[in-house]
């Protein structure tokens, strides 16, 4: 733990009087413990049991624009954790908020409480707006969202959770639905049976570059006339690449390509046509394979590349003989055809509403200025 860490927690502990006059003690980290995650993964696996949620969140600040600011909020009544809130700050434009509270302590200001404790953190950090994300089959979840309207909440847009599946991973799979996955697979897919792992999930079809070792180390793996490389290096011409293919930023697009390559989770790709990178994409690697990031040349778009890239994922996940997630904005109907059209299948949806971030330093006396 560096001294910034170190220095967050001993700061992060604050009480909130609470509607039933108890005390809600807060613990504001920067950084998760593993105990920590271990209390935020029950009381979520409980909530999530009671009201068949699915959207888990993400216990990691690798690529908030700033890691030092605080975006776990943990509420404690005594000993127990009961209420847990979440934000995932890529950039400052906005903080993307999950919180949860366990149901029999629901309706006592917790939530309030958590949310006016983040809402001092990314005031003062010049982030302007909540994004708050609602599954639909949450009852209190959508009575709270009609409350805070009078508040200046609005809808946004939904995501989709996507799955695929192989046919390696799918037993007493129908004929015609693995005929239709495996035309979509590329023509370099090694043969596989359903029920059975393909012969080379241990040992991956890869040529490892050793040229040049000294400056770089990354794997390059082909999937017939395309190259996928995996970015390792800091100091490389395939960074700048990258950063170019990315986003329209590329100050704020080295800055998380950086964080994405000190990540032990996430892993950044060019994709490659010949020798010219076309595409690029990243792996997230925690609880599930998440494919994310994906982006083409701009001056190289609708011409396939996003397909082919999704295809080479699909691959890399069989591979492992892992199940491949990924979301896709209900705003971005090409993107979810495509998706679809290459055997993938909605898990679930994911609402999200936008609200101002309203914040105002305390009087003298300790209450909010009006």
């Amino acid at each position: 733990m560096n001294k910034q860490e170190k220095r967050s927690r001993e700061q992060d502990l604050s009480g909130h009087k609470i509607q039933d006059g108890a005390c809600l003690r807060i613990r504001k980290p920067a950084v998760l413990t593993e105990k920590e995650k271990e209390e935020i993964r029950e009381l979520e696996d409980e909530i999530y049991r009671e009201e068949d949620l699915k959207n888990r969140a993400w216990l990691s600040n690798e690529i908030n624009f700033d890691c030092s600011l605080p975006c776990f909020y943990l509420g404690y009544k005594g000993e127990q954790l009961v209420s847990f809130l979440c934000l995932f700050m890529p950039s400052c434009e906005e903080a993307e908020v999950v919180v949860y509270t366990q149901i029999k302590q629901r309706r006592k200001g917790y939530f309030k409480a958590l949310l006016d404790a983040a809402a001092e953190v990314v005031s003062k950090a010049g982030v302007p707006e909540f994004l708050f994300n609602l599954e639909p089959q949450s009852r209190d979840g959508a009575a709270c969202r009609d409350v805070w309207k009078a508040d200046g909440l609005e809808y946004s847009h939904t995501e989709y959770r996507m799955e695929y599946r192989s046919a390696c991973q799918v037993e007493n799979q129908p004929e015609s639905q693995a005929e239709s996955q495996a035309e979509s697979q590329m023509e370099s897919r090694p043969e596989c049976q359903v029920g059975s792992l393909p012969e080379n999930q241990v040992e991956k079809q890869a040529e490892i570059q050793t040229a040049d070792a000294e400056k770089r180390s990354r794997a390059s793996l082909r999937y017939g006339a395309f190259r996928v490389e995996h970015l390792t290096g800091k100091e490389d011409e395939a960074v700048e690449e990258y950063v170019r293919i990315a986003g329209e930023n590329p100050e704020e697009e080295r800055e998380r390509l950086l964080k994405t390559l000190e990540s032990e989770t996430r892993e950044p790709y060019l994709f490659y046509d010949g020798e010219r990178a076309v595409g690029v994409f990243d792996l997230l690697d925690e609880e599930e394979l998440m494919l994310c990031g994906v982006a083409v040349d701009e001056v190289l778009r609708n011409q396939g590349y996003g397909r082919r890239m999704v295809q080479a994922a699909k691959q890399m996940a069989m591979e492992q003989g892992r199940t491949l997630y990924l979301e896709v904005d209900s705003e971005n109907p090409a993107a979810l055809h495509l998706y679809q059209s290459e055997g993938f299948r909605p898990v679930f949806e994911v609402e999200y509403y936008r609200m101002p971030v309203r914040w105002r330093e305390p009087d003298e006396k300790g209450k909010m200025r009006k």
